[in-house]
């Protein structure tokens, strides 16, 4: 299974976005690869069907184990190579910043109780969420202007917006 770095379609300065989200995860693999803590990126990630068949049974359901985590350490333990391959990248809603700090750090605490559910030690999970938390809020301010169709910000719009947060599936 690989995954790879994820961007922003609706956002001003994608591509600024996207190297960051790519130098991010750079860092939070090099830290988790080495205590197994492997991840896949729901958004941006792609698996064989043979190995899907052979975990799918596997998979924890449980609303404080993070999906995607889950099926990447699920993988890993059936012999499988999981990756992250920074040329392989994707653009998506940045809905998820719709979120209130709250709801974030609750995203985020499930994203770092898969590893211990799974009894994995790793601190390659602080990266992704201090600096997820520490920039959700400029991020948010930055798109509540900015207008995707246009490519431009709007006053209006910052006045007006009603961006919904993402359902969370947790």
């Amino acid at each position: 299974a690989v995954s790879g770095p994820v961007g922003w379609h609706d956002t001003p300065a994608q591509q600024l976005g996207l190297f960051f989200d790519k130098s991010v995860r750079q860092i939070t693999w090099k830290l988790g690869s080495k205590d197994d803590a492997v991840f896949l990126v729901g958004s941006n990630m792609a698996l064989t069907r043979e190995s899907w068949r052979k975990v799918r049974g596997d998979i924890c359901m449980r609303r404080d184990v993070h999906e995607d985590i889950d099926l990447a350490i699920h993988l890993f333990r059936a012999g499988y190579a999981v990756a992250f391959d920074d040329s392989l990248y994707a653009m998506t809603s940045s809905r998820r910043m719709n979120d209130s700090a709250q709801q974030l750090k609750k995203y985020i605490d499930v994203y770092r109780n898969t590893y211990k559910v799974h009894g994995i030690k790793t601190t390659g999970t602080w990266p992704a969420a201090t600096i997820t938390l520490a920039t959700h809020f400029g991020v948010k301010l930055l798109k509540r202007g900015y207008d995707p169709d246009t490519k431009r910000f709007s006053m209006k719009k910052f006045l007006e917006n009603q961006d919904e947060p993402r359902v969370h599936p947790m």
